[in-house]
């Protein structure tokens, strides 16, 4: 037994050694701060030509474990329709995207994310299968507030702390046909 399992080792070991160390060194030197210009550049071009200008900053990125990305300082400003009205601002304080790479063996995407935003937190998991679409979002201590459109929505200064989980199913990826739960 002792014999075929070295007969094996290097065959198999020395491929997987490979690919390990090809995945950490290709996260710990990937260009980050370059994806972060290509980023911001190409959402504020696409951005220009709408009527509701949009401006998107990011003030920090880099890699989170070996298939993510973590953004820090992220602010999306839009132009007030209204001139001489200051712009409204959606700040995220950190955000963590990972991407995971075993589904795709099966043909499957999955994506989990966390954010810290609004003075509470957002994390969810967003997957698809096939056609399929599916997302699970909790959200715990969100202060409604902080959140400059909703208030500039509504007109009147909102108070109070959000919280709960959105479960939504989309079969054939339409989200007019989803089914699924909300509760805040």
């Amino acid at each position: 037994m002792k014999e075929r399992v070295l007969k094996y080792a290097g065959v198999v070991g020395y491929p997987l050694f490979y690919m390990i160390c090809l995945m950490l060194f290709a996260s710990l030197t990937f260009p980050y701060d370059k994806l972060k210009e290509r980023i911001v550049a190409s959402f504020n071009v696409q951005s220009r030509p709408g009527s509701s200008q949009q401006e998107l900053q990011i003030d920090d990125m880099g890699g989170y474990w070996i298939s993510g990305v973590r953004m820090k300082g992220i602010r999306l400003l839009t132009a007030s329709a209204e001139p001489g009205k200051a712009p409204s601002k959606i700040e995220i304080d950190e955000a963590s995207v990972r991407y995971s790479m075993l589904p795709l063996l099966i043909g499957n995407s999955d994506m989990n994310f966390d954010l810290d935003a609004f003075g509470g937190t957002v994390s969810g998991s967003y997957d698809v299968q096939g056609k399929d679409k599916s997302a699970d979002v909790t959200l715990e201590s969100i202060d409604i507030g902080r959140v400059a459109p909703l208030v500039q929505v509504l007109g009147v200064p909102l108070e109070g702390r959000l919280g709960g989980t959105v479960r939504l199913v989309m079969p054939d990826g339409k989200a007019s046909k989803a089914t699924g739960v909300v509760s805040l």
